[in-house]
């Protein structure tokens, strides 16, 4: 009998090879290729600490495969983390979060660059590939909107969601935590991502 762990992992697996549609292949986070990460951005405390920030606080360079194996179950099931590297490639170029929870109207995700990889035209490509993914894969992905948040001073990631077809939704706009952090919230309808595909494969990413 498959447990659940097991499930939630296979299916972590299927969606990154779902997600890895155009020049950049999403991996599913192991132990390993966190270590790898960790390693590859070791002078980028900021981006790690980012990264952190963005999964668990209590997830750190040395934590053990038990370890990260009860942080992915406790994500919320639904939530699932990937690594964004360029194909055939052993570089990392960022990550993309998605919530994936089929009691949800929509699918939310959330990405970040590498500052040392931005004005590639990366953040794009995350993007309409996520876009591509659900609607080429609705058996695994069967949502008709996507949501994505940005912060409100963060102009460059408003222009890549502008660019796929979002449009801002201000009645979803909201604070994070204490912080007094704005996010403004961005809206898409999928029942167009199929004209995406051309683009994407024609605009490959920067080498």
């Amino acid at each position: 009998m498959v447990s659940a762990l097991e499930s939630y992992r296979r299916r972590a697996t299927q969606l990154a090879k779902a997600l890895s549609s155009g020049a950049i292949e999403m991996v599913s986070l192991d132990h390993a290729e966190l270590k790898k990460f960790r390693v590859f951005i070791h002078s980028d405390e900021n981006a790690w600490q980012r990264f952190l920030g963005w999964q668990d606080r209590t997830l750190h360079a040395k934590t053990t495969r038990d370890h990260l194996d009860q942080w992915y179950f406790t994500q919320g099931k639904h939530t699932y983390s990937f690594l964004a590297k360029i194909v055939g490639e052993d570089r990392y170029v960022g990550w993309l979060t998605i919530n994936s929870a089929e009691t949800r109207p929509e699918l939310q995700i959330g990405y970040f660059i590498l500052p040392s990889e931005r004005n590639k035209g990366l953040a794009t490509q995350i993007v309409n590939q996520t876009i591509l993914a659900c609607e080429n894969h609705p058996h695994m992905l069967p949502w008709k909107n996507i949501i994505a948040g940005v912060e409100e001073d963060n102009a460059a990631s408003m222009s890549v969601l502008k660019k796929a077809g979002f449009i801002e939704s201000k009645e979803d706009n909201v604070i994070v935590g204490n912080q007094d952090l704005q996010l403004v919230m961005f809206r898409r309808s999928l029942d167009k991502a199929a004209d995406l595909h051309k683009k994407v494969v024609r605009d490959g990413v920067a080498r």
